[in-house]
Order: structure tokens, then C-alpha cells, then sequence
């Protein structure tokens, strides 16, 4: 699957802008300052996002982004998210103190947005993929996704830290052929991993060698902008026998 990194950070200030991956010129994951980097007409043609948690980093410019394509499409923009992560959006964004509410706008009958709650392990389509979402292991409910299409396989694992039963997931799915994976810290920020819920580059490595399968290509996504330096110092090192890079655009 061709990947269109618009964006894959953790954070500002880094290699790319923070969280948004184009799947097709018409399906996101995730919507964070990445989606800035569409031009307008190309905002006008997303049809779906999939999201993968509330976090500010992967849902900052869902708002600006409905506010450039409303009035400019007939149909909602389907929006794919675990009931929690619809609630704080409602809650904390389109209630009209951050933002108006577009749940309702331009009017009831047709609003711009469609919010449709996913469940983890149950696959739904997308036009022509097949998404399952996984659940990860962070500090608010958050999901990955298994993707498919036709005879490719995309793994796209969101922000979690390493977790047992995350690897077991995985290993009961078909070998992927890409494997997005984060690494938010160097190992020297691990406690500031474990309480925000993050891989670490040696726990990135532990969770690689988990898998029962070894995915195609390894794609290392998220790194958090000031220990940019360091992660990739400490990845060049202990990734060098796989087949990895870096998510990036």
C-alpha cells in the first residue's frame, strides 16, 4: 500500500507535522496539523477518517478541516472512532465554546459531519478496504488498525506502550507486509514512557521481536520532536538487522 505521509510526528516543531496518513485521496488516518498540508480541493475530496484516539496531536485540525469543506460537499464526512473518542469530540470540541457544533451544521437533517463508532475486532469497509480495528495501550482508549486490500496487508498500530496482550493481537493476524509502529522516546526518557504510554526505542525492539511473523517493512512513525536526534541515533543501532525506516513524507 502506497502510503501518503502527510504528516507522522508526535508533536510541533519535528521532521514532519504531527499525526495524518492518506490512505487513498479520499480515507485519512487520524487528522492531526499533517492535514494541513492538503490544498483545498483536496480537502474537498476526503471522505472518510479514521481515527485513532482524541489526542491533540491526531485530531488538531479535524476542526479547521470541516470548516473548509462545509458548504462544498453533499455528503458528510464519515468520521470512524471508538465511542469514547466521538464523546470528547462532541464534548471538548463541537460545542460551540472551541468550536460551532458541526454535528448539527449547516443543519440537522445533513451535517458535515457523520460520527460512526467502530468496535475493536470488528472489521467494517471502507469503499474497498477492510478495516479491523486493535485495540492499544495508551492513556485514553485508543485503536490500530488491521487494513486489507485485496492481497495486502497494512498493520497500523497507534500510539501504545508494550503490552502482552497488544502482541498476542497481532500474532493472531495474518503476516502484514507493513508494520507502522511508534517510538515516541530514547531509552534514557523510559519512565516518562511508562506513565505517558509510549514505546521506547528498546521496547520498540522488544515489541518487534514478539511477533511471531516478521512484517515485510518496519515503518517507525511518532518520534516526539526534541528526542528526535537521540531516537534515531538509538535505532540505526538496535534495528539494524530489520527491514525498517522511518514513516515519513
Amino acid at each position: 500500500m502506497n502510503l501518503h505521509v502527510l504528516g507522522c510526528s508526535g508533536g510541533i516543531g519535528g521532521s514532519t507535522p504531527s499525526t495524518c496518513v492518506q490512505l487513498t485521496p479520499n480515507i485519512l488516518i487520524d487528522a492531526g496539523s499533517g492535514l494541513e498540508q492538503l490544498s483545498l480541493d483536496a480537502m474537498r475530496q476526503v471522505d472518510h477518517i479514521l481515527l485513532t484516539h482524541a489526542h491533540m496531536d491526531h485530531i488538531s485540525a479535524l476542526a479547521t478541516f470541516l470548516s473548509n469543506v462545509i458548504g462544498y460537499r453533499e455528503q458528510a464526512v464519515r468520521v470512524y472512532a471508538q465511542p469514547a473518542t466521538l464523546e470528547v469530540l462532541r464534548k471538548h470540541i463541537f460545542n460551540w465554546q472551541v468550536w460551532p457544533d458541526f454535528t448539527v451544521l449547516p443543519n440537522v437533517e445533513q451535517p458535515i459531519i457523520d460520527m460512526v463508532p467502530l468496535q475493536p475486532g470488528k472489521t467494517f469497509a471502507v469503499e474497498n478496504l477492510q478495516v479491523t480495528p486493535i485495540t492499544m495501550e495508551h492513556t485514553v482508549p485508543t485503536v490500530g488498525f488491521s487494513i486489507r486490500i485485496d492481497d495486502h496487508h497494512l498493520i497500523y498500530c497507534a500510539d501504545t506502550t508494550y503490552n502482552a496482550n497488544l502482541i498476542d493481537a497481532l500474532n493472531q493476524l495474518p503476516p502484514a507486509d507493513q508494520l507502522v509502529i511508534e517510538c515516541s522516546f530514547p531509552q534514557s526518557q523510559h519512565e516518562m514512557a511508562m506513565l505517558s504510554k509510549h514505546l521506547t526505542t528498546e521496547l520498540l525492539k522488544r515489541f518487534i521481536d514478539q511477533l511471531q511473523y516478521q512484517p515485510k517493512e518496519i515503518l517507525v512513525a511518532h518520534l516526539k520532536p526534541n528526542y528526535e536526534t537521540a531516537i534515531r541515533a538509538e535505532l540505526a543501532e538496535l534495528l539494524a538487522d530489520y527491514p525498517w525506516r522511518y514513516l515519513e513524507q
